[in-house]
């Protein structure tokens, strides 16, 4: 059992902010419980004071008490934490400790010396339940993020542990690979493990969830049922910053762009024009491999945006970075304005916001990331302006690498928010979002393709392309399809 009694926490010294605050709550063995609420509402902090790290790795002042399975996971030496408490961070990437698939899932085995011949019959059977067979002999670093994301589940489950901590399992991943995520999760669950599990993604779940819980500005706002929980309109979880599968954009949409023509523009005269951007002959390889995309021709207009679909690991981000510039094709052309660019002009007129938002945020504070810009530092008025679209006021003064996985990814829209391109790619954009970041997501590309951009979204969130894609590119192994 997974058990909170009364549990408070704040970060470093900061005892007059409490990231949650009393929090009580029980998971049973053999149930899954889901965290839902806003970005920044205190989720993970819940899951980090589960999973011992809070305090610990993350500093800080715990006050009420904790067990999984009889005990504090915080006094737990490192052996009984591998045993008892499996758990994924919502940035997988950032747990993992060896070069390859295999030797990551055995990893913990193997520290706390398990058996051989053991571990050997388990990994065979915890890669065919998360599906990652067909990934044993790769390396880490080559996976996609929805790769990785069911390889840290797989690890984190591997040794059958009293109980399993996910933090945004399913950001990654694509339809097909959720609906793995919940079946492989069921079986758990069926073999007496205590789940909690925290999404924005929310009805995937109920096969398998016994309870919802709400947290909101760090408490216990509401607890449902499976059943009550599917029972509550959409109207009703808007207005608690939840998702619902028939969730619309608002009659009036969110700030317009009105800075974009107050700071120069990173376009040359000659690649103005009236086209967006066309792809002739082009195949895309990821490096020292088999094309992932071959001979592909299509034009995307401008003020259009477009979806780019695809399962995970099909090469939806190795072409979204061919078409801004950062890897180079390996035959064919990519046109931009109607005029074929190579790869640095194309960097020129590009922005890429990407899908781990840790690689684009750089400075002291979130206001100092915004105003550096794209052609130097930008006046206060633009930077206020991206704060109020995306809703960061109140993190102007924060360090980046201190805000939730939500709270980051909107700085990083608001930073292409700053940034004047032709064409804007963004990968993921709605990862770690909550209703809220997603409505804002979709009126923000919206109001970009108004104004004239070519936008390509890379994503997995069907909602996201329901609400903003004009059309939709779907990428198949070694193929791709556009429709509108």
């Amino acid at each position: 059992m997974i058990e909170l009694k009364n549990v408070s926490f704040s970060y470093g010294a900061d005892d007059a902010h409490r990231a949650i605050d009393g929090i009580s709550l029980q998971v049973p063995d053999g149930t899954c419980t889901i965290l839902c609420g806003r970005s920044g509402s205190g989720k993970s902090t819940v899951m980090r004071v589960v999973e011992g790290l809070a305090p610990g790795f993350f500093p800080g002042r715990r006050e009420g008490s904790v067990h999984v399975a009889g005990k504090d996971p915080h006094a737990m030496s490192p052996s009984e934490k591998a045993r008892l408490i499996g758990g994924v961070f919502q940035d997988p990437r950032s747990q993992f400790f060896m070069s390859l698939v295999r030797d990551e899932i055995v990893f913990a085995a193997e520290n706390v010396g398990c058996d051989e011949d053991w571990a050997r019959r388990r990994l065979a059977s915890s890669a065919e339940t998360f599906g990652v067979a067909d990934l044993l002999d790769r390396r880490v670093d080559e996976l996609s993020s929805g790769q990785k994301q069911r390889v840290a589940i797989a690890a984190a489950s591997f040794l059958a542990p009293s109980a399993l901590v996910l933090d945004e399992p399913t950001s990654n991943l694509d339809e097909s690979g959720i609906g793995a995520l919940v079946a492989s999760v069921g079986r758990l669950k069926d073999q007496g493990i205590a789940i909690l599990i925290c999404d924005h993604r929310l009805h995937e779940y109920l096969p398998i969830a016994d309870r919802y819980v709400h947290i909101s500005e760090g408490r216990v706002a509401h607890e449902w049922t499976g059943e009550e929980f599917s029972a509550l309109s959409c109207a009703t979880l808007r207005e608690w910053g939840l998702r619902h599968p028939g969730i619309g954009l608002p009659v009036v949409s969110s700030p317009g762009i009105v800075g974009v023509d107050r700071h120069p523009t990173a376009l040359s005269p000659e690649v103005v024009g009236t086209h967006g951007l066309s792809l002739h002959s082009l195949t895309v390889a990821y490096d020292k491999s088999e094309p992932c995309v071959t001979d592909v021709s299509l034009a995307i207009p401008r003020a259009t945006v477009c979806g780019v679909l695809g399962k995970n690991g099909v090469g939806k981000t190795t072409l979204a970075k061919v078409i801004c510039g950062l890897r180079k094709q390996t035959s064919g052309v990519v046109e931009i304005g109607g005029n074929i660019l190579g790869m640095a002009r194309r960097r020129a007129c590009c922005y890429m916001v990407m899908q781990d938002p840790d690689y684009q945020l750089y400075a002291e504070s979130v206001a100092c990331e915004l105003a550096m810009g794209r052609n130097g530092r930008l006046s206060e008025s633009i930077v206020t302006e991206a704060m109020e679209a995306f809703g960061i006021e109140g993190l102007a003064q924060r360090h980046p690498a201190s805000l939730s996985g939500g709270e980051k990814q909107r700085v990083t829209l608001a930073a292409a928010y700053c940034a004047d391109s032709e064409i804007v790619l963004l990968d993921e954009p709605t990862s770690g979002l909550d209703a809220d970041g997603l409505v804002a997501v979709s009126s923000w590309v919206r109001k970009l393709a108004e104004r004239g951009k070519t936008v390509l979204v890379v994503t997995h969130d069907r909602l996201l392309c329901r609400l903003s894609c004009d059309e939709t590119l779907r990428i198949e192994r070694r193929c791709a399809h556009l429709s509108t």
